[in-house]
């Protein structure tokens, strides 16, 4: 089911679970992108997406601090009744759910990491500048002459939710500015002080592709273990887009995690 509630667009599947998974995707994208894994889930729980402020189907928020963000999601959580929430994001979604539970530990039952929260710009020896930069050339240069060619283009089913034909070109859906934002605001998160005060459990399902880059993913993922109450789990033969590459791996460490929560042993 598809809606659109104070300017944001939802998606969901509501089963009458007692637990709920809400969503938030990365960069550029869309909630659309969770439709296979929300399908693998919704038979155990009910699953919610978004598209973010200034994605897809949603208006972009006004300003774009952290606070501005973490307020955001707080007003679409009390809009609806929810038992039992876990937050999972991919990628940036990541580094926001980490914020937000950061502020509200006692409404968060779980965070689940999608290949995001703990990666920093400064790991890739990038500064915020650059990294603001090339989230802007992303943004701006991911354009195809027609559908046809971006339908070409691997992948592209997953993301077509994700574009928008647009002066006579098929490009993101995505307001620069906010996605400039978003980079600029969370480019090195989770910092020192991050890991100091995160309190929630959390479950990290990390890609193992491309391999030119595990030692730093490695280094970055033992960091977080190690300073926070994170566990980390590798899927293998999955690059960023894991919940993609590994729908049903994926789906099954989520349902495993979710079941350890509720039994009180993760």
């Amino acid at each position: 089911m598809k809606s659109n509630k104070n300017g944001i667009h939802i998606r969901n599947k509501w089963n009458g679970k007692q637990v709920t998974i809400l969503f938030l995707h990365g960069l550029g994208s869309t909630g659309d992108t969770f439709v296979p894994l929300m399908e693998s889930l919704s038979g155990s729980v009910d699953v919610v997406a978004v598209d973010l402020p200034g994605h897809g189907q949603s208006k972009p928020l006004e300003v774009h601090t952290i606070e501005a963000w973490v307020k955001w999601l707080d007003g679409l959580v009390a809009n609806f009744e929810w038992e039992r929430l876990h937050l999972a994001g991919h990628s940036i979604g990541a580094d926001l759910i980490v914020q937000y539970a950061l502020h509200f530990p006692e409404k968060v039952d779980s965070l689940l990491l999608l290949d995001g929260g703990y990666l920093t710009g400064e790991a890739f020896g990038q500064s915020v500048e650059e990294e603001v930069r090339q989230t802007e050339e992303h943004c701006e240069g991911f354009v195809f002459s027609s559908w046809k060619e971006f339908l070409e283009m691997p992948g592209a089913e997953s993301m077509k939710a994700a574009m928008h034909e647009s002066g006579g070109k098929v490009r993101l859906k995505v307001d620069v500015e906010t996605a400039k934002g978003l980079t600029r605001e969370l480019s090195n998160e989770p910092s020192d002080k991050t890991l100091q005060k995160w309190s929630v459990p959390s479950l990290l399902l990390r890609a193992t592709e491309p391999v030119e880059i595990e030692s730093i993913r490695t280094k970055q993922a033992d960091r977080l273990k190690n300073g926070s109450p994170v566990q980390v789990c590798e899927i293998e033969q999955a690059a960023h887009d894991v919940y993609l590459d590994q729908k049903d791996l994926v789906a099954y460490e989520i349902l495993k995690w979710i079941t350890r929560i509720n039994e009180g042993t993760a």
